[in-house]
């Protein structure tokens, strides 16, 4: 593990910028808003925007969903 990384789920990190997201939209977004929106509020790289998991899909937007279902 990297110094600064937390345990647990990564895409607990996306909880806080899902909020406030809603906040500021008045408590509706589309899921499409919700990860796009997630994605920049939360100053993710492009680097790790790229990255896929096992099955081609986007790992951070697969980490946003998670996050939001949750």
């Amino acid at each position: 593990m990297k110094s600064g990384e937390a345990n647990g789920p990564k895409f607990i990190r996306f909880f806080r910028p899902i909020l406030k997201l809603l906040l500021e939209s008045g408590g509706t977004s589309t899921p499409a808003e919700i990860v796009d929106r997630s994605i920049e509020i939360a100053n993710v790289s492009e680097s790790e925007q790229e990255a896929v998991n096992k099955n081609g899909q986007s790992r951070i937007k697969n980490q946003v969903h998670w996050a939001r279902n949750t």
